[in-house]
C-alpha cells in the first residue's frame, strides 16, 4: 500500500490511494468525508469538483494520467518523466501524462513544518505530497523485458545404451537374481513344536462330536465320519472334502415383509468405485438476489436493523438513532430530502426536479427519471425551465438553467446571493431558493 506525506495545517484534506482533494476555504464539516468517499469510488476530478462550489484543489491519477483542477489560492505541482508542471487556479481540468510525484500546497510559508505519513483518510494539512505508483507495463525497461522473445531451451537427450557384447554361443547373459526383501523388515516367525493334547481333552472332543451328531440327526443332516471330521477347532483344524451341501428345512411362520420407502439421493462423483455407496447431497437452495450495481440511480449506504438508509459516513441512524455496525452496500437511491414550495407542494428528492413556469420533457435527456414542477408566473419573470434540483448520491445540487432573471440563494440569514448559471451549488437543510414573483423553494431533511 502506498504511503504519502503531509504537513499539518488548517485545511481539510481527503487523501485516497491515487487521488486527493484540499479544501482551501470555509466548508461544512461533513464535506471532506463526502469528497473522500467520492475519491475512493474512483470518481474523476471533473465530477468531484461538481459536488461543491467551495475553493479547492483536486488531483486524480488514472491510467498514468493526472487530472488537476484548482479553484482558489492553492497550487499543484506535478512532476513527470519529461518536466514539472505547476497548476494554479483554472476553470478546466489540466491533464499531465506519466506523473511520478505530485505536491499540493495552499500556504507557502509553512514549508518548514515536519511531514507526517498517511495512507488514506481525512486530515488537516498545509501541504500534501502524493507518491504515484507506476504499473509494470508502463515502465520501458519492464516493457522491453516482457516483450523480449523467448529463447528455446533444448530438451536433454537420453544417453545412448551400451551395445551388448558378442556371445559366440548365441546365449543371452543370465539376469542377476533379485533378492526379495521383507516389506516390514521383520524376521521370519519361529515355529513352535505342536502340543500333544492330553487324554481329558480328547474325551471332551469325543463327547462334543457325539452331541453334534445327535443334533444333526434331529435336523435330518448326515453326521460326518469320526475319522474325517474337524479334529480340533483351535489348533489342528483339518478340512475334509465336503460333498454337495445339504440345506436343513426349518418351517417358520410367515410374516409380511416391511415396506421401506426408497430414499432419494443425488449421484455425485464422490461415489465409491463399487457403485454401491452414495453420498447424500442437499438440494440446491435459491441464490440470494444480487445487490444493485453502482450506477447513477444507486447509492452507497449504511442500513440499520430497521432498514433505514443512511450516508456511509454516519455513525448512528438518522431516523431511529440506532448504531450503524453493518458494512456499507449499494442500494436503490432513497429519498434524501424534501423540497417544499411556497405554493404548498411537498416534493420528495429522489430524482431530478425541473421547476419553471412551463417545464417541458423535451428539454431533458431522461424524462422517465425526472419530475416536472410548474409554478405560477403571471408577470412572466420565471422562465419556462428555470431551475433544476439534482440528486447526486446523498447530495442535493441546485443548477440555474440560464434563466432570464436568475435564482437567488437564501442561507442562514445572509444577504441573497445569485447562483451562477449552469453551475451546481450544494444545498443543505434550511436553504431557500427565490425564483421571483414570491415563489420560494425550501430544502428540508437533507443529511
Amino acid at each position: 500500500m502506498t504511503t504519502h506525506a503531509y504537513q499539518p495545517g488548517p485545511w481539510p484534506t481527503a487523501v485516497a490511494t491515487s487521488a486527493a482533494v484540499m479544501l482551501c476555504g470555509r466548508a461544512e464539516p461533513s464535506l471532506a468525508p463526502s469528497l473522500f468517499h467520492a475519491l475512493e469510488s474512483g470518481m474523476p476530478a471533473s465530477e468531484v469538483a461538481e459536488l461543491t462550489s467551495a475553493p479547492l484543489a483536486i488531483v486524480t491519477v488514472t491510467n498514468d494520467v493526472a487530472e488537476v483542477i484548482v479553484r482558489g489560492t492553492a497550487t499543484v505541482m506535478v512532476m513527470s518523466e519529461e518536466s514539472t508542471t505547476t497548476v494554479s487556479e483554472t476553470s478546466s481540468p489540466t491533464r499531465i501524462d506519466r506523473p511520478v510525484g505530485i505536491e499540493m500546497r495552499n500556504n507557502p510559508h509553512g514549508a518548514g513544518r515536519p511531514s507526517l505519513p498517511i495512507t488514506s483518510g481525512v486530515v488537516l494539512a498545509n501541504s500534501l505530497t502524493l507518491v504515484v505508483t507506476r504499473s509494470a507495463l508502463t515502465d520501458p525497461v519492464a516493457e522491453r523485458a516482457m516483450t523480449a522473445p523467448e529463447v528455446p531451451v533444448p530438451e536433454p537427450q537420453p544417453a545412448p545404451l551400451p551395445e551388448p557384447e558378442f556371445d559366440p554361443f548365441g546365449m543371452p547373459p543370465p539376469e542377476p537374481e533379485q533378492q526379495q526383501s521383507d516389506p516390514f523388515d521383520m524376521p521370519p516367525p519361529v515355529q513352535e513344536p505342536e502340543a500333544v493334547p492330553a487324554a481329558e481333552e480328547r474325551e471332551v472332543r469325543e463327547v462334543s462330536v457325539a452331541q453334534t451328531a445327535e443334533w444333526r440327526t434331529g435336523m435330518n443332516v448326515p453326521a460326518p465320519e469320526v475319522g474325517r471330521g474337524y479334529d480340533f477347532v483351535w489348533e489342528d483344524t483339518t478340512a475334509p472334502p465336503v460333498a454337495a451341501p445339504v440345506t436343513a428345512q426349518i418351517s417358520q411362520p410367515s410374516r409380511p415383509e416391511p415396506q421401506v420407502e426408497p430414499v432419494p439421493f443425488v449421484d455425485t462423483p464422490q461415489s465409491d468405485h463399487f457403485g454401491n455407496t452414495r453420498m447424500w447431497t442437499p438440494a440446491p437452495t435459491a441464490p440470494a438476489p444480487p445487490a444493485p450495481a453502482p450506477d447513477g440511480r444507486s447509492v452507497l449506504a449504511l442500513v440499520c436493523a430497521l432498514n433505514h438508509s443512511n450516508p456511509p459516513h454516519f455513525a448512528t441512524c438518522r431516523t431511529c438513532q440506532a448504531p450503524l455496525d453493518s458494512p456499507a452496500r449499494h442500494i436503490s437511491r432513497p429519498v434524501v430530502g424534501t423540497l417544499r414550495t411556497s405554493t404548498g407542494l411537498q416534493i420528495p428528492l429522489d430524482q431530478t426536479v425541473i421547476v419553471g413556469s412551463r417545464p417541458d420533457a423535451k428539454e431533458v435527456t431522461e424524462p422517465q427519471f425526472t419530475r416536472f414542477v410548474t409554478v405560477p408566473s403571471p408577470e412572466r419573470e420565471i422562465s419556462r425551465a428555470h431551475l433544476a434540483i439534482r440528486v447526486d448520491g446523498w447530495h442535493v445540487l441546485a443548477v440555474d438553467l440560464q434563466s432570464t432573471n436568475g435564482t437567488y440563494l437564501l442561507r442562514g440569514g445572509r444577504a441573497p446571493e445569485r447562483i451562477p448559471a449552469s453551475t451546481p451549488v450544494l444545498l443543505t437543510a434550511g436553504d431557500s431558493l427565490d425564483l421571483g414573483e414570491g415563489v420560494l423553494l425550501h430544502v428540508e431533511d437533507v443529511p
